[in-house]
């Protein structure tokens, strides 16, 4: 096959020692190394071998990188490197999700409730208030059943609560929903 050089590549001969012990000369490649950031690592890696370069390969989480794309090499875009030298290439495992047992609500007020949602890293989805002889303002219902496992920070709970039973929903189509 055809052998495409990097660009700004120069051809070194150098001497070198073969397994036995010989000394031969060798051509070697000398190069700017490319940017590969922003590659999708399979491809990424191909680049590397086909400019002679071994890799090495360093799976991390990273908030902002998409899953299996490079987001940084070492050594760095830019610099000089041989052929047969290694680069490292760091690939994102995408964002970690980290998760959390959703709590029971129901009897809370929308205030401890409220706080309950904070300690737990959840957040408070819609609330629907409804008919109901219980204290005004009580969790009746959730959307998201206790002990289920649910990613942390990223989690909305709905509410049924009580507006009584005097409540009165607003005229507003048929919904009796705030956010």
């Amino acid at each position: 096959g055809i052998l495409h050089l990097p660009l700004g590549c120069t051809r070194v001969n150098v001497e070198a020692l073969d397994c036995d012990g010989r000394t031969g000369r060798v051509e070697v490649l000398v190069f700017k190394l490319a940017d590969l950031t922003g590659q999708e690592y399979r491809q990424a890696e191909l680049l590397l071998s086909r400019m002679g370069l071994l890799c090495d390969i360093v799976e991390e989480y990273h908030d902002t990188a998409l899953d299996g794309y490079v987001y940084k090499m070492d050594p760095p875009a830019g610099d000089t490197v041989t052929s047969g030298d290694t680069v490292t290439l760091y690939v994102s495992k995408g964002q970690k999700i980290e998760y959390v047992t959703v709590p029971n609500f129901l009897g809370l007020t929308r205030d401890e409730a409220t706080k309950t949602l904070i300690e737990n890293d959840l957040a408070l989805g819609k609330v629907k208030y409804v008919v109901s002889d219980q204290p005004i303002g009580t969790i009746l219902s959730q959307s998201k059943p206790e002990f289920a496992s649910v990613p942390k920070s990223a989690t909305k709970i709905d509410f049924t609560v009580s507006g009584g039973p005097d409540y009165e929903p607003p005229k507003v189509g048929n919904e009796t929903e705030t956010e």
